[in-house]
């Protein structure tokens, strides 16, 4: 298994070469050139290319609202409940 740090790196390059139009071939076979035995495996690099072609190449990493489900944790009656349970203590 790779540093977190190559992985990241890894997927930073998986993301330019997919830019470029490189198949996921050829993308794994840049990674393992590069990194050798810390290359992720072939599916991660499929799983990757897929996402990042789906999305437009947006790769940002910050919690994202999920279709599937609401976001409660701002909803006012939480901030009530919360409020309420700061002042009786």
């Amino acid at each position: 298994m790779c540093e977190v740090n190559t992985y990241f790196k890894q997927h930073a390059g998986c993301q330019f070469l997919t830019d470029k139009n490189e198949t996921p071939i050829g993308t794994y076979q840049s990674l393992l050139t590069f990194y050798g035995d810390d290359t992720v495996d072939m599916g991660t690099v499929h799983q990757w290319v897929r996402k990042l072609r789906d999305s437009g190449g947006n790769l940002d990493l910050s919690n994202q609202p999920w279709s599937r489900r609401p976001v409660t944790s701002t909803h006012d009656l939480n901030r009530q409940n919360v409020g309420q349970l700061f002042e009786e203590n």
